[in-house]
């Protein structure tokens, strides 16, 4: 007879993204623990200087608690066409509706904040993905850049960004999926481990 399901995950069990050590995010969801439904999380630190790059949801809806530091939010609302600038403070939260382009900005040297999705499994779109994919000659047309100078704009953008600004000289970048077990800010507990089983 198959026992109860596990419902504990070390959310420090998954690197969804890191820069460095003081810049990472850290993923939950489905695929950690399988009972979740409708819901995943991020667990996200970054320092003054960094940025959540722009980007959007196209499933889900986004809830944001402050846990350390101070930060920007923008999103832009694409129904008033407006940039819409929110100041959050620990113990501050924030609502972003699905799909909403947005980016966050830390103003202190550390935060830490706790991402919340209403689906098990969000997508991400992400800035520097579409600018690097789309076709030099698509912004020529459509807004009279010229192909190449958008081209060589956008040349130092050769992966997605997540966190940036990209610096080769401080970087020591993993990304989705990867298992911290050497990660400096990832707990040993041996309960912890067992629940890694399930990383996708």
């Amino acid at each position: 007879m198959a026992g109860s399901p596990n419902l504990k995950f070390n959310t420090q069990g998954n690197v969804l993204f890191r820069r460095n050590a003081d810049n990472v995010g850290y993923e939950t969801n489905v695929s950690q623990i399988p009972s979740l439904e409708g819901v995943a999380s991020t667990d996200l630190y970054m320092t003054k200087g960094n940025i959540r790059e722009p980007h959007w949801h196209p499933n889900s809806a986004e809830y944001d608690y402050v846990i350390e530091g101070e930060l920007e939010f923008v999103i832009f609302d694409p129904v008033y066409k407006q940039l819409q600038k929110y100041h959050l403070k620990a113990r501050d939260v924030l609502f972003i509706p699905q799909g909403y382009w947005h980016w966050i900005t830390p103003l202190t040297d550390k935060t830490h904040i706790l991402v919340v999705f209403n689906n098990n499994e969000p997508t991400t779109v992400a800035g520097s993905d579409i600018l690097r994919f789309t076709p030099g000659e698509v912004f020529d047309l459509a807004y009279g850049i010229p192909a190449e100078d958008y081209e060589e704009l956008v040349s130092p953008i050769t992966s997605t960004v997540v966190i940036g600004p990209v610096n080769s000289e401080t970087d020591d970048t993993l990304k989705v999926g990867t298992d911290t077990d050497n990660d400096p800010r990832s707990d040993e507990d041996t309960d912890d481990k067992d629940s890694k089983k399930c990383k996708k």
